[in-house]
């Protein structure tokens, strides 16, 4: 299982693993032992934690528990073009690796949200990001996130004698949601309730007529 905060594989360890809830039931002539459980793990990378829960019963194997993580909450990327959403898990899979490659790999996704909001491939992604902004009306604060992200990329991009720390990477994953989701998900999104709550309204509609 990977972090879902960091993206690191095989770097989940238990530190917590405990019944919440317990209750018994008879049946077929015996009686079975259920619980509800908490399982928590942290990542040796990023320290974050993951929390999990499962369903127990004494006539289970172990190989039969199924896990379902609570937090973080795993994000749907298919409201992304898809461009923009390989040049992401691209950047996402050396997140734990190498900070500047994921840096970078975050830069690449700008370019690629420019191209798929047709603003041409010019040398400076500064300008492309100047067109983006002007072509989606993004607010001032998207803006700094973008040429924040475009600055790290450029670093991890060159042998600088800067290093790319850790709250470098915590900033940048955090701007990166908040431009895809004003982008491309928040509308998705509002498209698809909007699109559902017309169409319960028209079948209230039909049952009233």
């Amino acid at each position: 299982m990977n972090c879902r905060h960091c993206g690191a594989s095989d770097t989940l360890e238990r530190v917590l693993d405990e019944a919440i809830e317990k209750r018994s039931e008879d049946a077929w002539d015996r009686r079975y032992e259920w619980s509800q459980n908490l399982f928590v793990q942290r990542c040796k990378w990023c320290k974050e934690l993951t929390l999990s829960t499962y369903v127990y019963s004494d006539w289970m194997n172990p190989e039969d528990v199924s896990y379902r993580t609570v937090y973080p909450e795993q994000r749907d990327l298919s409201f992304l073009p898809s461009r923009v959403k390989v040049e992401l898990e691209k950047a996402q899979k050396v997140k734990a690796v190498d900070a500047s490659y994921y840096a970078l790999g975050l830069r690449r996704t700008l370019e690629a949200i420019c191209t798929e909001n047709g603003i041409g491939r010019k040398a400076n992604l500064g300008e492309r990001l100047k067109d983006l902004a002007r072509q989606e009306n993004l607010p001032d604060v998207f803006v700094g996130m973008a040429v924040y992200l475009r600055h790290l990329g450029n670093i991890g991009a060159h042998e600088s004698g800067i290093d790319v720390t850790n709250a470098d990477i915590i900033a940048a994953t955090e701007f990166t949601d908040a431009i895809l989701e004003f982008l491309y998900i928040a509308p998705a999104k509002l498209d698809r309730v909007s699109k559902e709550l017309e169409d319960r309204k028209g079948e209230t509609k039909k049952g009233s007529g």
